[in-house]
Order: structure tokens, then sequence, then C-alpha cells
């Protein structure tokens, strides 16, 4: 019996890839993949020009892992010289330039969104 029909069909890569949008080439990750430095070395060495971490963390509640995860995207944009887009559902949600600063940002369970030039 498979618990996530549809799902279980897939298996792990051990090859990231890269979205395309126009000129652009992402690095993509889930989650807790921001953890892992090698995970964004591996998309920049690929070739990837912007980094987007991309999480749901409502399920967690009222807690600050939302906001522990997402202290974490700083150190990825600094040791890949790279811009890094963090999305989470219920907040915080941030746009990092390659340098750690933090551009925009959008505070923990607050709807909205963020228009930044990168």
């Amino acid at each position: 019996m498979k618990q996530v029909p549809g799902f279980e069909q897939y298996t792990k890569s051990e090859i990231p890839k890269l979205l395309s949008i126009q000129d652009y080439k992402i690095g993509a990750f889930l989650c807790y993949e921001l953890l892992f430095p090698g995970v964004a070395k591996k998309l920049t060495d690929l070739g990837a020009d912007v980094l987007c971490g991309i999480s749901f963390n409502t399920w967690l509640g009222n807690t600050n892992w939302p906001l522990l995860q997402m202290a974490y995207a700083p150190f990825r944009a600094i040791e890949t010289r790279t811009p890094l887009l963090y999305l989470n559902n219920n907040g915080p949600s941030t746009v990092i330039l390659p340098s750690g600063k933090i551009k925009s940002y959008l505070s923990l369970n607050k709807k909205g969104y963020i228009h930044a030039w990168l």
C-alpha cells in the first residue's frame, strides 16, 4: 500500500538540476537542505545565478524554528557569493545579497510579498 500515491514512483537524484527562467539559472532546494552548505555549493557549481530555498513551516506551530532555519540563509549566500531567496509559506521570507546582507524581509506570520531587484 502506498502512503503517498503519485509521488512514490520518484527516486532520489544524486545530481541536482537547475531551473531556468528567462536567462537565469535557479538552484532550488527544499526546507532543511538550507542547513547543509554542500547543497548550495553543488547548485552554484552547476551554474546557479540565484539560490532559492522553499519551506513550509506552518505545521511547526508557534516556535522559533522558522527563524532559526532562515538564519542559515545569509551564510549560504556568503559561502557561494550568490543571491538567495528564502520563501516560507508562513514567514519569514527574505531576499539576501551575495554579501549576506538582507535586502528585503517579510516577518513571521505576516501575509504579503517581496519585490526586490538583485
